[in-house]
């Protein structure tokens, strides 16, 4: 930039000579605090700021966390008994651990004793040592905490439907889960809140999007087979390292004298992707760019669409970027919301507002600071298009005979609708919040409602004339639906909120297998169905699953049909009994029976150590980047929802005086609907943990 060129505000007309301060600038004419403190509720607009309250933090010294990024040498010896060394997991080190504990089998320390040995430095106490060493199995039952019936089945099986020799291989008595995603990020973040995968994986799978015309020629494979560094290396030559090729190679000095010179981005040359061969995705960056435009121009006020604004834009959203922020939607979001047919979506023919949506989210989640800070720039704009666009209102005026687009059109605009929702949720700040909550979701519902959830199913299937296509949309569409209604379950969850859908509404299928759903081809699909299918006959809809876990006794062909659901299924059915409690406890003046819910707790809980029995888990360090897609999502955490559901139901009971430890009832003259600030469930978090073992 030349030394006497200055960079002005768009908005209060503060000049700058320097980039870093403008963009600093800009920062403090929104209310995004992007920089959050891992420690307490409080958020920052500077990492700086952030750095010099982690030194004063009140929540950090009485927890006794050091500063993070000071700890200094890493720890020689094995901090985790000899069960969880051996199954990859955490260890809270208690005699015995969470894990021990749950899965009832002897917790040793030996692996401790024997690094601390081998390293020769001193270890604990010679008395916590002992106790480490002996080998640790008790029942339950030891507990001096009676339990009443709903919670003690987390803790026993029937013995008539499973192997009581083989107890479920997972840990809830803390929720912690739920504790991360509550009380200590408050719902703020993607990251904090979801399965997403490590750093490194998420920097691996962002290094992977570059594109060569000549290497990679179908954009329907997603790039898989690439190499990017084979292809970087044979195009740049060997002179430079091949992390400072991965840089973006615009900067925002190119930017602005691009803007400050031409006016316009087509006449620019500082753009160097377009002087090369022409990309297939060029057209859609154009695209992008106008429509945002409009958007911009005629939906925010006091904002104009000025040249540097629309450099701003084609920068951001310029075909790399693009490839970058869908390949992060794939490996690092897509496991928690898997409502999209991966192996048949292709980036050149998906709808913008469906693509812009995804790149959104990828962007959100990506390992560079860099593109999370200017993907908020773009998170209201990118709303406004999605909602404003003509395909989503006609979904949403629901006229059958004035139709213009196809039903899989009006599909695609719901669930990117749907995709706004989640990172204006998690990611954008509380004003686009509350916004989502309070009226862009009530849209979402109409929209999903006038694609009728009842007609959400795949029928009777026939295998011997099977058309893949048509059950890949079909399921793409019931997927989309019960993700609609797991995010209204979240909202009565963790805010309080009262649900938007019926209980009675809920008549679509449930969810197929995800074999099935993630094949490659139809005869992988055709396969798997095969092998899923059984002579039992199935339970075809989400309502009637949850009537039949709620009888008293189910017959064993439905008990068979249950047990096949997946984890998916049986997230959805203990979200739907949350709704049920919810609906329960506002009708307590009517001293509603709670009977069959807490025969649904008891039954879903059988259902669930079943489902840890079977299967048997992939590590996300065992899988591949151009894998990772395929690993499970935040659902794997059901049981903990199965607990917080059991506490709900037993605060709602009158109390017993012969318990020996019973849970604290909160006054009615305390609950708060809408409830922002996640106050009330952060609270029945702390009290479950504060009784749990």
């Amino acid at each position: 930039m030349p030394p006497n060129q200055k960079l002005q505000c768009s908005l209060c007309l503060a000049s700058f000579r320097r980039v870093e301060h403008l963009r600093r600038h800009l920062a403090s004419h929104t209310d995004i605090r992007p920089f959050s403190c891992m420690f307490c509720t409080k958020s920052f607009k500077r990492n700086d700021v952030l750095k010099r309250h982690w030194d004063t933090c009140k929540s950090r010294i009485e927890n006794g966390k050091s500063i993070p990024g000071t700890s200094s040498i890493r720890k020689s010896k094995r901090e985790v008994c000899d069960n969880c060394a051996r199954l990859k997991r955490a260890c809270n080190l208690e005699s015995p651990c969470g894990t021990c504990f749950a899965k009832n089998q002897r917790c040793s320390y030996s692996g401790v004793l024997c690094s601390e040995g081998n390293a020769g430095n001193k270890g604990p106490d010679v008395d916590r040592r002992q106790i480490h060493a002996v080998p640790f199995s008790f029942a339950k039952s030891d507990l001096n905490i009676e339990l009443n019936s709903t919670l003690a089945g987390s803790i026993s099986c029937a013995s008539n439907q499973m192997n009581d020799s083989q107890p479920p291989a997972y840990s809830w008595e803390k929720l912690d889960f739920l504790n991360h995603t509550t009380a200590i990020s408050r719902m703020k973040g993607i990251l904090n809140c979801f399965e997403c995968g490590s750093p490194s994986q998420r920097l691996e799978i962002a290094n992977l999007t570059w594109y060569d015309p000549s290497v990679a020629q179908d954009e329907a494979l997603d790039l898989e087979s690439w190499n990017p560094e084979a292809a970087l290396a044979e195009s740049h030559g060997n002179d430079q390292p091949i992390s400072a090729m991965l840089l973006p190679s615009l900067t925002w000095d190119d930017v602005n004298m691009a803007a400050s010179s031409t006016g316009t981005v087509e006449e620019s040359s500082a753009f160097p992707w377009v002087d090369f061969d022409p990309d297939p995705l060029a057209g859609t960056t154009a695209e992008i760019v106008q429509r945002l435009g409009v958007a911009v121009s005629h939906h925010f006020k006091g904002h104009e669409w000025l040249p540097c604004t629309e450099a701003l834009c084609t920068e951001f959203f310029r075909p790399s970027n693009i490839r970058k922020f869908i390949r992060l939607f794939w490996g690092v979001w897509y496991p928690n919301c898997c409502i999209i047919h991966k192996p048949t979506f292709c980036i050149l023919t998906a709808p913008l507002p469906l693509l812009l949506s995804m790149a959104m989210i990828g962007a959100s989640v990506s390992v560079y600071e860099e593109d999370t800070q200017r993907a908020r720039l773009w998170f209201d704009a990118v709303e406004e298009l999605v909602f404003g666009d003509d395909c989503f209102q006609e979904a949403l005026t629901g006229c059958p005979g004035n139709q213009s687009h196809s039903g899989y059109e009006l599909l695609r605009a719901l669930q990117a609708s749907y995709f706004v929702c989640v990172y204006q949720n998690w990611e954008g700040s509380n004003k686009s919040r509350e916004r989502i909550r309070r009226l862009r979701y009530s849209m979402v519902v109409t929209v999903a409602r006038n694609l009728e959830l009842s007609s959400a199913t795949h029928g009777r299937l026939d295998l011997a004339n099977f058309d893949w296509h048509e059950f890949v949309r079909d399921e793409e569409l019931i997927r989309t639906l019960l993700y609609v209604f797991l995010i209204d379950t979240a909202f009565t969850i963790f805010n309080n909120l009262p649900p938007r859908l019926a209980f009675s509404e809920l008549k679509l299928s449930l969810a197929c297998p995800e074999p099935c759903f993630q094949s490659q081809s139809a005869d992988d699909c055709l396969l798997e169905l095969h092998m899923a299918s059984s002579a039992v006959p199935p339970i075809n809809t989400v309502a009637s699953a949850i009537e039949t876990l709620c009888e008293a006794e189910i017959c064993p062909d439905d008990w068979q049909a249950l047990s096949r659901t997946g984890i998916l299924n049986l997230f959805i059915i203990i979200s739907a009994l949350h709704v049920l409690i919810f609906n329960a406890k506002t009708l307590m003046a009517l001293k509603p029976s709670l009977l069959p819910i807490q025969q649904g707790l008891k039954n879903w809980k059988r259902l669930w150590d079943k489902q840890h029995i079977l299967r048997t888990p992939t590590w996300p360090d065992e899988l591949s980047v151009t894998e990772m897609w395929k690993r499970e999502g935040f659902m794997k955490h059901a049981g903990e929802y199965w607990a917080l559901a059991a506490m709900k139901l037993e605060r709602m009971k009158p109390p017993r005086s012969s318990r020996i430890a019973t849970i604290p009832s909160k006054p009615s003259n305390a609950e708060k609907y809408d409830d922002t600030n996640l106050e009330q469930v952060i609270d029945l978090i702390q009290d479950f943990r504060k009784i749990a073992v």
